[in-house]
C-alpha cells in the first residue's frame, strides 16, 4: 500500500507546525520569566544597602539587593559545585557559609578551573577565616536543569 504524496506531505508539514508551536510557547514563557527578572532587578536596585539581618525573613527577602555585612568564614564547610562551564572552560563554583552574628549566610566566591586538567579536581582556593567585610547582593538560587556534584573543599 501506497502512501499518497500529497497526504505524506501535509502529515509532515503538520508535525513540523506541532513543533514550532511548541517552541513558539516555550520562548514567550522564557521572555515573561527573565522579564519578571529584570523589574525585580530594577525595584531591588532602589532600595538600600542591607547592613543586618534583624527585619529579614524568607517572605520578605528581595533578591538582588545590595548586601554590606562583617562575619566569620566557616572554612570547614566549603564546597565545590562541579562541572560548571564558564567562558566555555570547565570549572567549578565556589562556596563558602559566612557566619554574621546569629545567622549564616551562604557566599559564593566565584569560579575557579579545574586543576592540572582533572576534572574532578578543582584548583585550591585560599580562603581565610579571620573576620571579613563582604559586600554582593543577595541572588536567587541558580535554575538549573542538570544534576550537580558537590566537591568538599580540604
Amino acid at each position: 500500500m501506497k502512501i499518497p504524496t500529497k497526504l505524506l506531505v501535509w502529515c509532515t508539514f503538520m508535525v513540523v507546525e506541532i513543533i514550532l508551536l511548541k517552541l513558539g510557547f516555550w520562548q514567550y514563557a522564557r521572555y515573561i520569566e527573565k522579564n519578571q527578572q529584570l523589574i525585580l532587578y530594577q525595584s531591588a536596585q532602589n532600595l538600600p544597602t542591607l547592613t543586618s539581618f534583624a527585619n529579614v525573613t524568607v517572605e520578605n527577602l528581595t533578591f538582588y539587593r545590595k548586601i554590606a555585612v562583617s562575619g566569620q568564614w566557616l572554612t570547614d564547610y566549603s564546597f565545590y559545585v562541579a562541572h560548571k562551564i564558564n567562558h566555555k572552560r570547565l570549572g567549578f563554583w565556589v562556596y563558602t557559609p559566612l557566619k554574621v552574628g546569629p545567622h549564616t549566610i551562604l557566599v559564593q566566591h566565584g569560579w575557579v578551573s579545574v586543576a592540572d586538567h582533572d576534572v574532578n579536581q578543582p584548583a585550591q582556593v585560599e580562603i581565610t577565616s579571620l573576620p571579613h567585610q563582604w559586600i554582593g547582593e543577595i541572588i536567587p538560587p541558580p535554575r538549573s536543569q542538570t544534576p550537580t556534584q558537590l566537591t568538599k573543599i580540604g
